[in-house]
């Protein structure tokens, strides 16, 4: 079934008019306390006539932060988005990636729900404590007596690609056949 035709449908109680009843009513709770909102899980409250969780996730940070809660949100999720956009690729794609899927996803369904939430958050900070510790590597300091020789006997033989490719057989080389 189409939106368009739950919409035209007289049945109050399809998917379609039920949200727009939550989205309605979470307006109302919203205009309680606009700037700070009416707090956290609010719908296992008895203060209000409607019991129910927000459709998604700025109608719910909107009814449970206000817009303080809301303008926060989108700091933490676009300042988010916008660090690992300009993250090595190496890095930075996978957690870029899991937090656009989240975002995107609370869009439609409840927004809180404690796994689904904080996965993205783990793999955003494992990718930047990766990228953190490479540049760590990349840029150490020497130890004393550790010379620039030393350094470069302890990293082993450099092997120029097109050997390396050569040796095993990588990609663009023809193998022997004897």
């Amino acid at each position: 079934i189409k939106v368009k035709d739950q919409l035209t449908s007289k049945n109050q109680f399809n998917s379609a008019h039920q949200r727009l009843a939550w989205y309605h009513d979470s307006l109302s709770v919203f205009h309680v306390s606009p700037w700070l909102g009416v707090g956290l899980r609010w719908w296992y409250t008895n203060r209000f006539p409607f019991q129910f969780q927000p459709p998604n996730a700025e109608l719910e940070m909107l009814t449970s932060g206000g817009i303080v809660g809301l303008v926060a949100m989108f700091v933490l999720y676009g300042g988010g988005l916008e660090r690992l956009r300009r993250l090595d690729w190496e890095f930075g794609t996978l957690a870029f990636a899991a937090l656009l899927m989240r975002v995107t996803q609370a869009q439609f369904d409840i927004f809180w729900v404690t796994g689904q939430s904080s996965l993205p958050f783990m793999i955003v900070g494992v990718a930047l404590g990766a990228r953190m510790l490479a540049r760590q590597r990349a840029t150490a300091c020497a130890l004393p007596g550790d010379g620039p020789a030393r350094r470069k006997e302890a990293a082993g033989p450099r092997v120029p690609a097109r050997a390396l490719a050569a040796r095993t057989g990588g990609p663009g080389v023809a193998r022997r056949t004897t």
